[in-house]
């Protein structure tokens, strides 16, 4: 038979997953017939996206995320914690659990812990871890807000659908209700007794 006569054409892509120089993938893709004069285009990592952080220390939580979605980082969990700094601003980033400064260069696929704060009048309640199961009727990825009122305590993207709970880590005195909302949408109300 004749050997088939094709075209290889070799792009390069960032790849947070496949190591630099390697093979991504191919198109058409590995078992697919092809005919002869056909063009294979082969796709070879760069490596991952690396981005500079911009500053969000001292703004809002939704301003931060706002700005850090306009640079393509789309992953990111809202913690809060008892600070002296002003309610609800940013005090921190942490990308795999290690602090990250403003011009640091990380990849776009990170996950980008934003901890905001609680304001100086929360250093005198009590913290509790509450595992919050999720429910099966909803297919990740979703965003889970949990709301004291109007004001948001935790903000997590759920992504596996393997995913049973999630544990919370809340603030408080005595019993507090709080409103659960999946992608803007109250789902339930939660109960938490911060007294036991």
């Amino acid at each position: 038979s004749q050997p088939l006569k094709l075209e290889l054409v070799f792009e390069e892509v960032f790849d947070s997953t496949v190591e630099s120089g390697h093979v991504v993938r191919t198109d058409p893709e590995a078992d697919m017939e092809i005919g002869t004069g056909e063009t294979i285009t082969v796709y070879i990592s760069k490596g991952p996206e690396m981005k500079a952080l911009k500053n969000v220390i001292g703004m809002s939580a939704d301003i931060a995320i706002n700005i850090l979605k306009g640079e393509n980082f789309q992953n990111y969990i809202i913690q809060r914690t008892a600070s002296d700094k002003a309610k609800d601003t940013v005090i921190e980033l942490r990308v795999d659990d290690k602090k990250v400064s403003p011009g640091d260069k990380i990849d776009i696929n990170s996950v980008i812990i934003i901890v905001v704060s609680d304001g100086p009048d929360a250093q005198a309640g009590v913290k509790k871890q509450v595992d919050l199961y999720l429910p099966e009727d909803f297919a990740p990825p979703y965003m889970l807000v949990i709301k004291q009122g109007d004001v948001p305590v935790y903000e997590v993207q759920i992504d596996n659908d393997e995913q049973e709970k999630e544990p919370i880590e809340l603030v408080g005195n005595g019993k507090q209700i709080y409103d659960v909302y999946i992608n803007n949408n109250v789902y339930m109300k939660l109960e938490v007794d911060f007294t036991t």
